[in-house]
């Protein structure tokens, strides 16, 4: 086959979805799990998959716990819980090729013994990317945000008011984006996804369905989580977005350093 007909049909670099995992090691497990996870569940699992183009990790620490909200959430349960997340950008036009060879890849693991016990999964879905907040030409691309050196990111889940128009609601969501920007002042971009029928595949993974009232928004921000956190807690219940959907979580994350345990022994409140 002549290199011509190979790329007839390459498809650009673009963000259609993504596999998003918020997961909870247990207690004495840490660096283990951490070492699991990064050294070879991220690439088994995940990466070496077709059309899986990116991937980043995060980390909670307790600090940024205590400053999700609300306190006790559908999305982890306690405020505790839910310590570190995995995001994973699959390119547009291919997530169902992707999920299939995903769900038996797992499968696979199961059976080799790659797959580590001691943890518990708090909100695993896949999502459809629908847009991204930007105040400039400038600003980071979607497709890049996983590989860009933010230092920090603000989950939001948000479940529109039945009686608002999605058109407008998802004007309040930029907005929303645009405001966080603003505080920033500095590099920061949000990205706007919806949910997508989650089927469970593996052992601890739920069957979630896509709720079309709901939107999560990640924010990746230069500056440091606790900034924004702190600002949103102050001012998001006098917005028209507050007034017109249910704030189901908001939560604060920062990069994973791979190669090393930092932040292991920071997840929880000793």
């Amino acid at each position: 086959m002549d290199s011509i007909s190979i790329f007839a049909n390459a498809e650009p670099i673009e963000l259609g979805s993504m596999l998003f995992t918020i997961v909870e090691p247990h207690r004495g497990h840490e660096v283990e799990y951490n070492r699991w996870y990064e050294r070879d569940h991220l690439y088994s699992g995940c990466m070496i998959g077709p059309y899986n183009f990116a991937a980043k990790r995060f980390v909670a620490t307790y600090s940024l716990k205590t400053l999700r909200w609300p306190k006790s959430s559908v999305i982890t349960g306690d405020f505790d819980r839910g310590s570190y997340l995995a995001l994973y950008w699959i390119l547009k036009g291919y997530g169902d090729i992707w999920a299939k060879w995903a769900g038996k890849q797992v499968i696979a693991l199961h059976q080799a013994g790659r797959m580590f016990e001691h943890r518990d999964h708090v909100h695993t879905q896949l999502y459809d990317f629908g847009w991204s907040i930007s105040s400039t030409s400038s600003d980071v691309p979607a497709e890049l945000v996983l590989d860009h050196p933010y230092q920090g990111l603000i989950v939001e889940f948000f479940d529109r008011n039945d009686e608002l128009e999605v058109s407008k609601f998802e004007k309040l969501l930029t907005d929303h984006g645009l405001a966080i920007q603003e505080e920033a002042r500095d590099k920061t971009t949000s990205l706007v996804f919806r949910p997508q029928e989650m089927k469970a595949t593996a052992p601890g993974v739920k069957a979630l369905r896509a709720d079309p009232a709901r939107y999560l928004v990640l924010t990746f921000t230069s500056k440091s989580p606790e900034e924004i956190l702190s600002y949103l807690l102050e001012t998001h219940s006098n917005t028209q977005l507050a007034k017109n959907s249910i704030l189901q979580a908001r939560l604060g994350f920062i990069p994973t350093v791979p190669g090393t345990d930092l932040y292991c022994d920071q997840l929880w409140d000793n």
